[in-house]
């Protein structure tokens, strides 16, 4: 319940532009994606959850380098070892 409510803080007053589901060894990581503008510079946002975990992954990056900084934001997501 913490995570949900840290995540909907960080959420607050951002876009919401998509949630997807990826596999993080043996969990499922819930993405989603925000968009927001802070100085008049557009950013993107992703929140990554881990069902039953505590855990969380924030990346905040400027929004015209999203597409170029998929690969590693990916590895980062999916890169969480759980024990």
């Amino acid at each position: 319940m913490e995570t949900q409510n840290t995540v909907s803080g960080l959420a607050g007053g951002k876009s919401f532009r998509a949630e997807t589901t990826l596999n993080a060894g043996n969990r499922q990581s819930q993405v989603k994606i925000y968009s927001f503008t802070q100085n008049n510079m557009n950013y993107a946002m992703l929140i990554s959850s881990y069902p039953g975990t505590p855990v969380l992954v924030i990346i905040v990056i400027p929004a015209d380098q999203y597409n170029a900084s998929q690969a590693w934001m990916v590895s980062t997501i999916t890169g969480i070892q759980f024990r």
